[in-house]
C-alpha cells in the first residue's frame, strides 16, 4: 500500500488504468522498458525508505 501510493502522490505515475498499461504505453509497447521503468520506481522506494529508517546502534 505504501508503495503504491507513494507511486500514485509523490510520483504522479499511478493513473486509473494501472502502471502496467500506462507504462507499456510510455515505453511504445516494449515490455521489457516497461518493466524496468517500474522496477526503477520500486529501487527508488525502497532506497528512500532505508533513509527513512531509523539506525540501530
Amino acid at each position: 500500500m505504501l508503495f503504491r501510493d507513494w507511486l500514485r502522490d509523490v510520483k504522479g505515475e499511478f493513473p486509473p488504468e494501472g502502471w502496467d498499461q500506462k507504462y507499456l504505453s510510455d515505453c511504445a509497447g516494449d515490455h521489457e522498458r516497461a518493466i524496468h521503468k517500474f522496477l526503477d520506481f520500486v529501487a527508488e522506494f525502497v532506497a528512500l525508505r532505508e533513509q527513512q529508517r531509523p539506525r540501530r546502534g
